[in-house]
C-alpha cells in the first residue's frame, strides 16, 4: 500500500503512506525537517497566519478573554493586573471579590465557594479565608474562626 522513499536531508530510506505523501512528507523524522528548514525564508501567506494568530480578536479560536481551565474555574483575560498568570488569565473568582472589597486580594488569600460549583461566582456563595491552612480547617471540621475569614457570603450580604 505505502512506498520506501529516501529523506530528503539524510537520504536514509524510510516507509510512508500514500496520505502523507499527498502531503508531501519527505522527511524521514521532524529532526531532518528542522535541519531543511534552516535558513529557509516562511512565505508570506504562513507570517501573516502567526501574525493573525498573536492578535487575540482576530484569531478565530479566541473566546473574547474568558475560557475555563483544566481545575473547573472560569479565567478572564486580564493582562494588566498584577496577579496574572504568565499568559494575561486570572480567577473570575478572584477579580470578583477583588471589586467587591476594593482592593486586590493577596495571593495567599483563598477563595471557597460555598456550594462548590466553581462556575457559581455569585458573592453569596464566597467565603474568603487568609490563608489555606484557615480553609483546610473549614474543610475538615466544617468550622472557622471568624478572626481568620476576611468575608463570608452567607452572612456579609443579608445585614
Amino acid at each position: 500500500m505505502g512506498k520506501y522513499i529516501n529523506c530528503i536531508v539524510c537520504k536514509k530510506r524510510f516507509y510512508t503512506i500514500p496520505s502523507e505523501l499527498k502531503r508531501n512528507k519527505r522527511f524521514c523524522s521532524r529532526k531532518c525537517l528542522s535541519k531543511f528548514r534552516i535558513g529557509k525564508k516562511l512565505s508570506k501567506q504562513w507570517r501573516k497566519n502567526i501574525a493573525k494568530a498573536k492578535i487575540k480578536d482576530k484569531n478565530p479560536s479566541w473566546k473574547g478573554g474568558r475560557v475555563k481551565n483544566t481545575n473547573g474555574y472560569i479565567m478572564l483575560h486580564y493582562p494588566e493586573h498584577p496577579f496574572c498568570n504568565h499568559r494575561g488569565y486570572i480567577n473570575e473568582h478572584r477579580l470578583i471579590m477583588e471589586k467587591h472589597l476594593k482592593h486586590y486580594l493577596k495571593p495567599t488569600e483563598v477563595i471557597h465557594h460555598i456550594n462548590g460549583i466553581k462556575t457559581d461566582n455569585r458573592l453569596e456563595n464566597f467565603i474568603v479565608f487568609s490563608n489555606e491552612g484557615y480553609h483546610c480547617v473549614f474543610h475538615r471540621w466544617n468550622y472557622y474562626n471568624p478572626k481568620y475569614v476576611i468575608f463570608d457570603g452567607r452572612y456579609s450580604l443579608h445585614q
